[in-house]
């Protein structure tokens, strides 16, 4: 129930107040109904809630997005690495070829095994090929 009281009306709300058992407003204030004491209060409230809740959820989403990057960026890093490792391995056996310490196809076995040894990661490993689609 909806009541307006204004200062002619005062004897009318307050009877149809003391019906419901509601307490009477003072003289020229709008009296609320039940339903909208509870929501007049609360709206900027609810409007202020939704906006942080939002507001929340667009900062969680961004940073979740940062560190996703940050992992793959540090992932391209450390495979960085590894390659470099393993191109030092045949660099160093190219080397040894090239000054005659041991023969061209020698180098290339002895390199292949070595690169064929390395693991990184969970059992994750290496696999050479040449310009030509011939696995090594």
């Amino acid at each position: 129930m909806r009541v307006v009281a204004n200062r002619g009306l005062n004897d009318i709300a307050i009877n149809l107040l003391a019906r419901d058992q509601i307490r009477p407003a003072p003289d020229g204030a709008r009296l609320l109904g039940r339903d909208d004491h509870a929501t007049s209060h609360r709206r900027p409230a609810l409007h202020a809630g939704r906006n942080f809740a939002l507001g929340c959820v667009a900062l969680t989403a961004a940073l979740i997005w940062l560190q996703s990057q940050r992992q793959m960026e540090a992932r391209a890093r450390e495979l960085e690495a590894l390659v470099d490792v393993a191109i030092g391995v045949l660099e160093n056996h190219r080397k040894l070829a090239q000054s005659g310490a041991m023969s061209e196809d020698d180098a290339r076995t002895r390199a292949l095994s070595v690169i064929g040894g390395l693991r990184y990661g969970h059992g994750d490993y290496f696999i050479a090929y040449r310009h030509t689609p011939t696995c090594l």
